[in-house]
């Protein structure tokens, strides 16, 4: 077997199958010191518990959305269904492999994955009362103004309250 598969690399040009493993360890290699690499190394162990031992061509669009998680075990909440946001993060991760893959010569094309809809955020803004109301509640004059600065600039709480004279 390993001589047919030698004789077909190097005279039909094929290339050797790869695993799932192979591609998930360069995804994360190629990774290190990303802001969220511990984060693809969740999403990672996830997907390996999935997909471990295939070879990463034979991956379908359809088996992907099945082994997506739908929920999250936490230790207080007990089980919850995960948001189609997490779900979307999970996709993410796996569309890189695949990309990735795809640029290695390692697939011919990735599958696609379409994200889930995720929730239009609602940007709710303080009117005049609001705020007046709000100023007149708070009776440390300190509090006060870090909170008129607030309310004036935009500045989160941390910024408004690590600031130095001379800025």
């Amino acid at each position: 077997r390993l001589k047919a598969e030698l004789w077909r690399l190097e005279k039909l040009g094929e290339e050797p199958e790869r695993s799932f493993e192979e591609a998930a360890i360069r995804f994360l290699q190629a990774s290190e010191g990303q802001r969220d690499y511990n984060t693809k190394i969740r999403h990672v162990r996830y997907w390996r518990e999935q997909f471990s031992g295939m070879a990463i061509s034979s991956l379908t669009s359809e088996m992907i959305f099945d082994a997506l998680p739908t929920h999250q075990v936490f230790k207080n909440k007990g089980k919850q269904k995960l948001s189609p946001a997490t779900r979307n993060r999970y996709l993410s991760t796996i569309r890189r492999i695949l990309s990735l893959c795809e640029e290695w010569h390692w697939i011919n094309k990735a599958p696609k994955l379409r994200p889930y809809a995720e929730q239009e955020v609602r940007v709710r803004w303080i009117t005049e009362a609001e705020a007046y109301a709000l100023l007149t509640a708070i009776n440390r004059p300190w509090l006060k103004h870090a909170v008129q600065m607030a309310l004036s600039t935009g500045l989160r709480s941390g910024e408004i309250l690590k600031m130095e004279w001379s800025e």
